[in-house]
């Protein structure tokens, strides 16, 4: 009976600390193996004399998250191409609901978190997005509450010099995505064009494993060039693919879908979008097959 108790305590709080996790480390499945690490710890202690729980799970689900960033930085230093954080079907993200802040879950915000060092990209999530007191943090992260407050700004000043302003989407944004993947199917340049921002750009995440554009493309007649390239009917590949409009991280999206020689569709890049002034600032294809696992949770 104690053991159930404790594991029905644990269940309130799960989808809290996967949320955090995965805004520390940009990746569920990292931040889903750290919960369940919180999970194990949680049933060996004594939860009885734990006068808040929510407390310290997270201050657990904390520094095994800075453990785990701390490594990841390491890795993503050699890291093949260009880095982009895991993403997911809105429809799959069901246990956000008890943090409100929908644009920390953005492609561009998770990007920007990569300037900040573990311990400030830790104090900045829990603040910023969790709306944490400085005292809290500074017992979450083994700190003094001034050091958090320090921390807390200079993480602010490093965010805010490369934040950009992004439109607010709604399912008209799911026509506009999908008008320029159709144009792109179809080789027309000028509708795609008028939907690119002259400065937009394209970021593509292979890990190495599957083709991927390298570099980021900063200039919108190469883009055009490349989805056309790789999309336009002329292509006879172009009918063993398939797409779905749909929104990924709170972002408009497409999962982009292969046909095997089995007849079995398997996901090869699901793409996020970023508009400003009603057009596309910002293309993300995530194509590494080790960020594409959707069964996860």
């Amino acid at each position: 009976m104690k053991e159930e108790n404790s594991i029905k305590q644990f269940d309130l709080y799960r989808g809290f600390l996967i949320s955090v996790s995965y805004r520390m480390l940009g990746s569920f499945s990292e931040a889903e193996d750290i919960v369940q690490d919180v999970a194990i710890e949680w049933l060996r202690t004594d939860t009885e004399i734990i006068e808040n729980p929510k407390a310290w799970l997270l201050r657990v689900t904390t520094n095994k998250a800075l453990d785990a960033l701390k490594r990841a930085y390491k890795s993503r230093e050699v890291y093949t191409g260009t880095w982009l954080p895991e993403v997911l079907p809105d429809s799959l993200i069901t246990w956000d609901d008890t943090v409100q802040h929908k644009e920390s879950l953005h492609t561009s915000f998770l990007i920007l978190l990569e300037n900040l060092k573990p311990k400030e990209r830790a104090v900045f999530i829990l603040r910023e997005v969790v709306e944490y007191s400085f005292k809290e943090i500074a017992e979450f992260v083994g700190i003094t509450e001034a050091n958090s407050r320090k921390i807390f700004e200079r993480a602010s000043q490093k965010i805010s010099s490369k934040k950009e302003t992004f439109d607010k989407y709604d399912h008209n944004s799911l026509d506009l995505i999908r008008t320029f993947f159709d144009a792109s199917c179809k080789g027309d340049k000028n509708i795609i064009k008028e939907l690119l921002a002259p400065d937009s750009e394209f970021w593509s995440d292979g890990g190495g494993k599957v083709s991927a554009v390298r570099v980021v493309i900063y200039e919108a007649q190469k883009i055009i060039r490349f989805f056309i390239s790789i999309f336009s009917t002329n292509n006879e590949q172009s009918s063993k693919f398939k797409y779905e409009a749909t929104f990924v991280n709170h972002l408009p999206g497409l999962i982009l879908s292969r046909l095997d020689e089995k007849g079995l569709w398997h996901i090869e890049t699901i793409f996020s979008f970023e508009l400003k002034n009603g057009i596309i600032s910002k293309i993300y294809a995530q194509r590494n097959p080790d960020k594409l696992s959707l069964g996860i949770f």
